[in-house]
Protein backbone atom coordinates (compact mmCIF):
# COMPACT_ATOMS: atom_id res chain seq x y z
CA UNK A 1 0.00 0.00 0.00
CA UNK A 2 1.12 3.37 -0.89
CA UNK A 3 -0.12 6.96 0.06
CA UNK A 4 -0.88 8.76 -3.15
CA UNK A 5 -1.78 12.28 -2.44
CA UNK A 6 -4.94 14.09 -3.91
CA UNK A 7 -7.12 16.78 -3.38
CA UNK A 8 -9.43 17.31 -1.24
CA UNK A 9 -7.82 14.68 0.44
CA UNK A 10 -4.91 12.06 0.10
CA UNK A 11 -6.44 8.25 -1.34
CA UNK A 12 -4.61 4.63 -0.51
CA UNK A 13 -3.43 3.47 -4.14
CA UNK A 14 -0.76 0.88 -5.20
CA UNK A 15 0.34 4.46 -7.17
CA UNK A 16 3.63 6.44 -5.87
CA UNK A 17 3.29 9.01 -3.70
CA UNK A 18 3.03 12.43 -5.48
CA UNK A 19 5.90 14.95 -4.29
CA UNK A 20 4.19 18.27 -6.69
CA UNK A 21 3.19 19.63 -3.55
CA UNK A 22 3.95 19.81 0.29
CA UNK A 23 1.11 18.18 2.26
CA UNK A 24 -0.85 19.24 5.51
CA UNK A 25 -1.06 17.71 8.54
CA UNK A 26 -4.38 15.64 7.62
CA UNK A 27 -2.10 14.04 4.70
CA UNK A 28 1.15 13.51 7.24
CA UNK A 29 -1.34 11.19 9.55
CA UNK A 30 -2.89 9.05 6.92
CA UNK A 31 0.56 9.01 5.65
CA UNK A 32 1.89 8.30 8.89
CA UNK A 33 -1.17 5.33 9.22
CA UNK A 34 -0.39 3.74 5.76
CA UNK A 35 3.32 3.01 6.69
CA UNK A 36 2.16 1.87 10.08
CA UNK A 37 -0.06 -0.38 8.47
CA UNK A 38 2.74 -1.96 6.04
CA UNK A 39 4.98 -3.19 9.46
CA UNK A 40 2.71 -3.36 12.42
CA UNK A 41 1.44 -6.65 11.95
CA UNK A 42 4.77 -8.03 11.23
CA UNK A 43 6.30 -6.76 14.18
CA UNK A 44 4.04 -8.31 16.23
CA UNK A 45 4.39 -11.61 14.58
CA UNK A 46 8.01 -10.90 15.14
CA UNK A 47 7.77 -10.22 18.84
CA UNK A 48 5.54 -13.20 18.98
CA UNK A 49 7.74 -15.70 16.91
CA UNK A 50 10.98 -14.59 19.47
CA UNK A 51 9.23 -15.99 22.44
CA UNK A 52 7.99 -19.00 20.79
CA UNK A 53 11.77 -19.75 19.55
CA UNK A 54 12.89 -19.36 23.39
CA UNK A 55 11.31 -22.85 23.57
CA UNK A 56 10.69 -24.19 20.48
CA UNK A 57 13.75 -23.80 18.22
CA UNK A 58 11.76 -25.75 14.93
CA UNK A 59 10.19 -22.02 14.79
CA UNK A 60 13.18 -19.93 13.70
CA UNK A 61 12.32 -20.55 9.47
CA UNK A 62 8.85 -19.49 10.78
CA UNK A 63 10.78 -16.32 12.36
CA UNK A 64 13.18 -15.76 9.52
CA UNK A 65 10.27 -15.85 6.80
CA UNK A 66 8.75 -13.14 9.08
CA UNK A 67 11.89 -11.24 9.38
CA UNK A 68 12.67 -11.08 5.79
CA UNK A 69 9.41 -9.83 5.03
CA UNK A 70 9.79 -7.23 7.72
CA UNK A 71 12.54 -6.31 6.87
CA UNK A 72 11.59 -5.30 3.42
CA UNK A 73 8.27 -3.86 4.54
CA UNK A 74 10.81 -1.53 6.71
CA UNK A 75 12.97 -0.24 4.10
CA UNK A 76 9.39 0.16 1.82
CA UNK A 77 8.14 2.29 4.29
CA UNK A 78 11.90 4.42 4.49
CA UNK A 79 11.61 5.01 0.89
CA UNK A 80 8.52 6.47 1.60
CA UNK A 81 8.98 8.68 4.03
CA UNK A 82 12.37 9.71 2.16
CA UNK A 83 10.54 10.94 -0.56
CA UNK A 84 7.70 12.56 1.52
CA UNK A 85 10.72 15.04 3.32
CA UNK A 86 11.81 15.69 0.18
CA UNK A 87 8.95 17.81 -0.68
CA UNK A 88 8.46 19.59 2.67
CA UNK A 89 9.38 23.16 3.09
CA UNK A 90 7.66 23.55 6.33
CA UNK A 91 9.22 22.94 9.73
CA UNK A 92 6.60 21.02 10.90
CA UNK A 93 6.85 18.27 7.84
CA UNK A 94 10.80 18.16 8.17
CA UNK A 95 10.21 17.55 11.92
CA UNK A 96 7.69 15.03 11.15
CA UNK A 97 9.34 12.95 8.31
CA UNK A 98 12.71 13.12 9.97
CA UNK A 99 11.41 11.77 13.42
CA UNK A 100 9.41 9.30 11.12
CA UNK A 101 13.01 8.06 9.89
CA UNK A 102 14.19 7.21 13.34
CA UNK A 103 11.19 5.67 14.01
CA UNK A 104 11.10 3.05 11.08
CA UNK A 105 15.13 3.21 11.59
CA UNK A 106 14.25 1.84 15.41
CA UNK A 107 11.79 -1.12 14.40
CA UNK A 108 14.91 -2.03 12.16
CA UNK A 109 16.82 -2.41 14.79
CA UNK A 110 14.31 -4.12 16.80
CA UNK A 111 15.50 -7.32 14.87
CA UNK A 112 18.26 -9.31 16.22
CA UNK A 113 21.16 -9.75 14.35
CA UNK A 114 20.74 -13.38 14.65
CA UNK A 115 17.62 -13.24 12.11
CA UNK A 116 19.66 -10.56 10.07
CA UNK A 117 23.51 -9.79 8.14
CA UNK A 118 26.23 -9.32 10.65
CA UNK A 119 26.10 -5.52 12.31
CA UNK A 120 22.85 -5.03 11.09
CA UNK A 121 21.41 -4.13 14.50
CA UNK A 122 24.79 -1.37 15.48
CA UNK A 123 24.10 0.18 11.91
CA UNK A 124 20.15 0.62 12.67
CA UNK A 125 21.38 2.17 15.61
CA UNK A 126 23.50 4.56 14.14
CA UNK A 127 20.89 5.97 12.06
CA UNK A 128 18.16 5.62 14.80
CA UNK A 129 19.89 8.28 16.62
CA UNK A 130 21.27 9.96 14.15
CA UNK A 131 17.40 11.17 12.92
CA UNK A 132 16.40 11.22 16.03
CA UNK A 133 18.97 13.87 17.26
CA UNK A 134 18.11 15.68 13.54
CA UNK A 135 14.76 16.04 14.47
CA UNK A 136 15.10 17.03 18.03
CA UNK A 137 17.68 19.80 17.22
CA UNK A 138 14.70 21.60 14.64
CA UNK A 139 12.23 20.77 17.28
CA UNK A 140 14.02 22.69 19.64
CA UNK A 141 14.74 25.68 17.27
CA UNK A 142 10.73 25.59 16.13
CA UNK A 143 8.26 24.34 18.14
CA UNK A 144 7.37 25.19 21.47
CA UNK A 145 8.38 22.48 24.10
CA UNK A 146 4.24 21.74 24.73
CA UNK A 147 3.97 20.87 21.17
CA UNK A 148 2.34 17.42 20.98
CA UNK A 149 5.10 16.79 17.90
CA UNK A 150 8.30 17.63 20.28
CA UNK A 151 6.75 15.88 23.07
CA UNK A 152 6.37 12.88 20.89
CA UNK A 153 9.64 12.74 19.56
CA UNK A 154 11.26 13.07 23.11
CA UNK A 155 9.06 10.18 23.96
CA UNK A 156 10.56 7.95 20.83
CA UNK A 157 13.89 8.84 21.61
CA UNK A 158 13.65 7.72 25.19
CA UNK A 159 12.55 4.52 24.11
CA UNK A 160 14.92 3.82 21.71
CA UNK A 161 17.96 5.20 24.27
CA UNK A 162 16.47 2.57 27.00
CA UNK A 163 15.53 -0.58 24.90
CA UNK A 164 17.99 0.17 21.40
CA UNK A 165 21.35 1.56 22.58
CA UNK A 166 20.70 0.30 26.47
CA UNK A 167 21.44 3.50 28.01
CA UNK A 168 18.93 4.33 30.81
CA UNK A 169 20.24 7.32 32.70
CA UNK A 170 20.09 9.25 28.90
CA UNK A 171 16.81 7.45 28.76
CA UNK A 172 15.80 9.49 31.80
CA UNK A 173 17.69 12.60 31.26
CA UNK A 174 15.71 12.92 27.85
CA UNK A 175 12.50 11.92 29.29
CA UNK A 176 12.76 14.15 32.65
CA UNK A 177 14.11 16.93 30.65
CA UNK A 178 11.25 17.09 28.38
CA UNK A 179 8.64 16.66 31.06
CA UNK A 180 9.46 19.09 32.87
CA UNK A 181 9.85 21.68 30.17
CA UNK A 182 6.41 21.03 29.13
CA UNK A 183 5.04 21.38 32.75
CA UNK A 184 6.79 24.92 33.77
CA UNK A 185 4.89 26.04 30.55
CA UNK A 186 1.77 24.39 30.53
CA UNK A 187 -0.16 27.59 31.17
CA UNK A 188 0.54 28.23 27.76
CA UNK A 189 -0.66 25.03 25.98
CA UNK A 190 -2.62 25.46 23.37
CA UNK A 191 -6.41 24.35 23.22
CA UNK A 192 -5.87 22.44 20.41
CA UNK A 193 -3.05 20.37 21.48
CA UNK A 194 -3.98 20.33 25.32
CA UNK A 195 -5.18 16.79 25.09
CA UNK A 196 -2.31 15.36 22.73
CA UNK A 197 0.31 17.22 24.91
CA UNK A 198 -0.93 16.11 28.31
CA UNK A 199 -1.30 12.36 26.86
CA UNK A 200 2.24 12.61 26.01
CA UNK A 201 3.52 13.86 28.97
CA UNK A 202 1.93 11.04 31.13
CA UNK A 203 3.25 8.75 28.89
CA UNK A 204 6.91 10.31 30.20
CA UNK A 205 6.35 10.03 33.39
CA UNK A 206 5.06 6.69 33.60
CA UNK A 207 7.98 5.83 31.31
CA UNK A 208 10.20 8.07 33.94
CA UNK A 209 8.65 6.35 36.96
CA UNK A 210 9.24 2.51 35.42
CA UNK A 211 13.01 3.33 34.32
CA UNK A 212 13.84 4.94 38.03
CA UNK A 213 12.40 1.48 39.65
CA UNK A 214 13.48 -1.04 37.42
CA UNK A 215 16.41 -2.09 39.41
CA UNK A 216 14.12 -2.65 42.73
CA UNK A 217 11.06 -4.25 41.02
CA UNK A 218 12.06 -5.53 37.55
CA UNK A 219 12.00 -5.17 34.13
CA UNK A 220 8.64 -3.63 33.33
CA UNK A 221 6.47 -2.32 29.99
CA UNK A 222 7.56 0.95 29.10
CA UNK A 223 4.76 3.12 27.26
CA UNK A 224 5.30 4.67 24.26
CA UNK A 225 2.75 6.23 21.42
CA UNK A 226 0.70 3.75 19.05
Amino acid sequence: TYLLVQRPLPMYSHGEWSLDEEVGEAERKLFSVANKNLVGALRESYRNGQSVLKKNPHVRPVVQRVVTKLQAKIRHALSNIHRALACSTSAEGRIFFTKMLGDYHRYMAEIDDEHAQPGHRQEASTAVMFYYDKAMTLAAAELPVTHPMRLGLALNQSVAMYEILGEPDKACDIARTAFEAAVSELDALAEESYKDSTLIMQLLRDNLTLWTSESEAGRGTTRRLP
